[in-house]
């Protein structure tokens, strides 16, 4: 005879798997992408609100096999390959698609890399630095545009040359990009805001 917990933790998988096999794209576009997913939190959450409601009476060791489940999800869903694109139904927004969800990609008469996807829609690739510039998730996430030839990270940033215009991301300055002297108070304001 099969444990009545398992069963239900089947039943939630199930839900589970039914609920991100039918709005993983969505929920990736939607609400936990809108650039880069950079932990499994969001996702987490999600799947939570998903599964809540069918928890009640669970005990211990089902609730345990069910996390290490959607654990297992998770990890799976992040290691997959994205393409970062236009969002075309919030102008000026970047998002992730699935590279194993792109049809095909080609290019349209202005030679933009448009990605063809399964779900119908064509996403154009972001192809010019002012594409980043429009984008408020991209400043979310830290990137400000600190010359006209570049976008920083200013929250991986960890020290600023003024003299030479540089910003640099580890101790020993081997990466640097530029600053232009109209954008050095911004990112001494973000640097000092980090306590650097």
């Amino acid at each position: 005879m099969v444990n009545p917990s398992f069963q239900n933790c089947k039943k939630l998988w199930y839900i589970v798997n039914t609920q991100l096999a039918d709005c993983t794209l969505e929920y990736n576009i939607r609400v936990a992408n809108r650039m880069v997913i950079q932990s499994g939190e969001k996702l987490f959450q999600a799947i939570n609100e998903i599964i809540q409601p069918h928890m009640a009476g669970l005990d211990d060791e089902t609730l345990q096999q069910l996390t290490d489940a959607v654990a297992a999800a998770i990890n799976q869903h992040e290691a997959r390959l994205r393409a970062l694109v236009l969002d075309p139904n919030e102008p000026g927004e970047l998002i992730n698609i699935f590279v194993d969800e792109i049809l095909y990609i080609d290019t349209d008469k202005k030679r933009r890399i448009v990605h063809h996807h399964k779900n119908g829609a064509d996403y154009m690739e972001a192809a010019s630095l002012n594409d980043f510039n429009e984008s408020v998730s991209f400043f979310e996430h830290g990137f400000r545009m600190l010359d006209n030839s570049n976008f920083v990270n200013v929250d991986l940033a960890r020290s600023f040359n003024k003299t030479r215009g540089e910003v640099y991301f580890d101790e020993n300055q081997r990466k640097a990009a530029s600053v232009a002297r109209t954008h050095a108070s911004l990112l001494q304001h973000e640097l000092k805001i980090r306590g650097l």
